[in-house]
Formats: C-alpha cells, sequence, structure tokens
C-alpha cells in the first residue's frame, strides 16, 4: 500500500476557496492530480463533497488531515466524530 505524503502549500493554504477541485486539493497537498485521484480511489484522502457530478475537498479539513499526519479515510471520520 502506497504511503501518503503530505505536504501543504502555504499558498495554498491561505487561500479563501473553501470548496477545492481534485486538482487544487493535490496542489494543497503536494501531490499530483493523478496521485490524489488513486489517493481517493484507494481511501487514503477524506471523502469529498459531490455536487453534481464534480468532487470537491473542504480546504480546512485537508489541512486538518495533513496536521493529523495523513490517516486513511476511514480513521480520519473515526476522529471527527
Amino acid at each position: 500500500m502506497e504511503e501518503v505524503r503530505c505536504v501543504v502549500s502555504e499558498e495554498l493554504e491561505e487561500s479563501a476557496t473553501i470548496l477545492l477541485r481534485k486538482e487544487e486539493a493535490a496542489a494543497l497537498c503536494g501531490c499530483a492530480e493523478r496521485t490524489w485521484h488513486e489517493w481517493d480511489l484507494l481511501g487514503l484522502v477524506p471523502r469529498p463533497v459531490k455536487m453534481r457530478r464534480t468532487k470537491y475537498w473542504v480546504r480546512d479539513e485537508l489541512i486538518a488531515w495533513a496536521q493529523a499526519k495523513c490517516p486513511k479515510r476511514d480513521v480520519w471520520r473515526y476522529r471527527q466524530k
């Protein structure tokens, strides 16, 4: 299983955007869009919010997730309860 390496971009961390598309979420966490897509399919990143056919990730949740050392999605969800 691939290890998730989290590096939050300071420039994007300060952005006012609340919801991020896949490419923005990947950039925020310092990885390629393709890598982010694979991590999403494997359940390694927080669950996205779906609006119509587009997935979005909550910026503040991604920052908190990275600060928590990027746990898998099911562990992250459990911690949020």
